[in-house]
């Protein structure tokens, strides 16, 4: 081989080749150095747990499913559950209390939090109506193969969630749109509560296709309306900051889970310029 080093008084020099193995060897630990530093600097990359922030209504559906796919593909990392609002969510995520947040559509981020959030798409989600099978609507939409145009909803009763809800807010935008003009009866946070009171005969409601296995009874039907009631389910994260692989592959569990909840199949991009999906 190549005579690397020669003896020059007290020290050992390196030769015209040994020049080159040192000038590969210092490449190489500077690569090691700036590989160690850049693990350091970034917590997500020691960190052994994500926190994932959901309304607790989606998690009762969704959260086992998606821990048990993350512990399956991540056995030494933790998947922490954070239950807030989807109005409360943006500011947990701006603040770092918590590591991404399940959300709507991108144009429901507050302006103050617009510019440092991101958010990644996941699937769309339609809404669906609840009411009794013996309701005059239900009887139509059973003869209709399960779908009923919007018209019929004027001056019908509806229990509607609260006006504060984005899920109000989004259902109130397309009867603007259609110029729908039902009776509102009463109006809750509560999914659970709303179905109730179907279930007792104040009127029909309209609700999330995820949550209407909350209502999946014998005394009550589920049918969807033409046009469709819809909006796109998403991740926030914060902008400023890199997604580890490991929270890429969580976002994509989520995907599939909550895609399969929903009855739809996951998109990859959204038309909302706002949306874009693990832009690292």
């Amino acid at each position: 081989g190549a005579i690397l080093f020669y003896r020059q008084g007290g020290l050992w020099l390196p030769t015209e080749a040994g020049e080159v193995l040192l000038k590969n060897f210092r490449k190489i630990l500077d690569i090691y150095e700036r590989s160690i530093k850049k693990i350091h600097q970034d917590p997500n990359l020691l960190a052994p747990e994500i926190s994932l922030a959901m309304p607790s209504s989606r998690a009762s559906f969704s959260f086992a499913e998606i821990y048990s796919a993350f512990r399956q593909k991540y056995p030494s990392r933790n998947l922490k559950l954070i239950e807030a609002s989807f109005s409360q969510i943006p500011e947990l995520i701006a603040a770092g209390a918590a590591d991404m947040g399940l959300f709507v559509s991108p144009s429901l981020i507050p302006a103050e939090f617009s510019k440092s959030l991101q958010y990644h798409p996941l699937c769309p989600e339609r809404f669906v109506v609840i009411a009794l099978k013996e309701q005059p609507l239900a009887r139509k939409a059973a003869q209709s193969h399960g779908s009923l145009p919007m018209k019929f909803l004027n001056g019908e009763k509806l229990v509607m969630y609260a006006k504060s809800q984005f899920l109000r807010q989004t259902i109130d935008g397309f009867f603007e749109k259609y110029h729908i003009h039902p009776l509102e009866s009463f109006s809750f946070d509560s999914t659970t509560t709303c179905i109730q009171f179907v279930r007792n005969g104040f009127g029909c409601a309209i609700i999330p296709e995820m949550l209407s296995k909350d209502s999946s009874a014998s005394d009550l039907a589920i049918f969807q309306l033409t046009p469709p009631i819809q909006w796109e389910l998403g991740i926030l994260t914060q902008k400023q900051r890199s997604l580890s692989l490991v929270e890429q592959n969580c976002i994509l569990l989520i995907r599939d889970v909550i895609s399969f909840c929903s009855f739809e199949q996951p998109v990859e991009q959204s038309n909302d310029p706002a949306a874009v999906f693990f832009n690292t």
